[in-house]
This record gives structure tokens, sequence and C-alpha cells, in this order.
């Protein structure tokens, strides 16, 4: 993943922690999306500030683009 290239958005450390995990309990009725079974997130914690960070796999994320409404407006 790409994102893992990048620094630390919090304190900008290049440090990190990653490991794929399962998304379920009460974390996947967030994201209700049938696309999800076995490990379909990566957790990635900053070594440096210990800021956590969920990301999705590619193959889930085109199922929450199929599934969610864009988000329009200012960044």
């Amino acid at each position: 993943m790409d994102h893992e290239k990048k620094a630390c958005r919090n304190c900008g450390g290049t440090e990190f922690y990653v490991r794929d995990v399962n998304f379920n309990g009460d974390a996947q009725s967030a994201l209700p999306i049938s696309a999800f079974s076995g490990s379909e997130c990566r957790l990635r914690v900053c070594g440096v500030c210990g800021l956590v960070e969920w990301l999705l796999k590619p193959s889930s994320l085109k199922s929450v683009k199929e599934k969610y409404q864009r988000e329009r407006g200012g960044a």
C-alpha cells in the first residue's frame, strides 16, 4: 500500500508498524459490505507518536466506492 511510504500526519515520523487484521465486531457494522472477509484491513501505528490508522485493502475500497455516496465539499 502506497500510503505506508508517507510520513505520519500527526508528528511527521517515518517509523511505522503494520499488521493485516480482520475487520469484524463493532467495526464491521461501520462498513456493512458483504465483500469483507478475512484480513481486509491494515492497521498502521506510528512508532513515534502512536497514531493508529485503519486502511482498507484496494479490493474492499472498490466495494465502498460502489455502495457509499462520495462526500462533496471543501478539503
